[in-house]
């Protein structure tokens, strides 16, 4: 796969406000990203679920968005799956990193911003799964030839 080409990657987008979700949803879309767009925690967690997405983008600075209970759902099913969590301030940035985000937006943030972390997430874990795959390929099995015993 090519890490540049965005068009078979998921990013899961909560953000309760369609102000915000909307502008943001159409950058990702533009950039080639499939998104899918939950509201509250549950509908995250439940898209998640039916559509294992590759990157989360998570609303952590409005109290109805259910952000930090959405990314302590889904890395509970979901460990390996990075957040990114938009922030209203620095401290709250050092909390969600020690609950597992994978990067922190600081408000404001312009869309090229969420873009770049969303493209160089995808990326080092393209690279990853490039090295596991170099240490590791697959082993060309021959199954042994049946033998039976015709009496």
């Amino acid at each position: 796969m090519n890490i540049h080409d965005t068009s078979d990657r998921q990013v899961l987008l909560l953000d309760a406000h369609p102000s915000t979700a909307y502008p943001l949803s159409a950058a990702l879309e533009a950039h080639g990203y499939r998104v899918m767009l939950a509201a509250n925690a549950w509908s995250a967690v439940a898209l998640a679920c039916h559509a294992q997405p590759d990157v989360a983008v998570l609303d952590l600075t409005q109290p109805e968005s259910d952000g930090w209970q959405a990314m302590e759902r889904l890395l509970a099913i979901f460990p390996a799956l990075p957040c990114i969590v938009r922030v209203a301030d620095s401290t709250c940035a050092g909390h969600a990193l020690s609950a597992g985000a994978a990067q922190c937006l600081l408000l404001p943030f312009h869309p090229r911003h969420l873009l770049a972390m969303v493209d160089a997430i995808l990326a080092q874990e393209a690279a990853i799964l490039g090295k596991r795959r170099a240490a590791f390929p697959p082993r060309h099995f021959t199954p042994p030839a049946l033998h039976t015993n015709a009496a």
